[in-house]
């Protein structure tokens, strides 16, 4: 089981708080993946890049295990530029990634 974890632009201590309180509740815990915003688009979900760092400071603190980064480049843009960001970022914060 994988849950899509993080995926609006307001993410929120509250909202890790959650997330771990339900696995408590249920005594599972699924790996999740945090969705990140690399294009700076307001139209589209995920973390803003200057807000990773203390999301997933704040998953870890919780417990909650993280499968590693997702995103979905613009869509008009040749998208590798934001995929070599999206690898970066994976790689620097100890995350795996998913591709299309």
């Amino acid at each position: 089981m994988t849950c899509v974890f993080l995926h609006n632009r307001s993410v929120t201590p509250f909202l890790v708080k959650a997330l771990a309180k339900a696995f408590d509740t249920t005594g599972r815990r699924a790996p999740c993946f945090v969705q990140t915003d690399v294009g700076d688009e307001e139209q589209k979900g995920g973390c803003p890049i200057g807000k990773l760092p203390a999301v997933l400071a704040q998953a870890r603190a919780a417990d909650i295990p993280l499968a590693g980064l997702m995103c979905l480049p613009p869509l008009d843009i040749e998208p590798a530029p934001f995929f070599a960001l999206f690898d970066k970022l994976a790689r620097d914060h100890g995350l795996a990634q998913e591709q299309p």
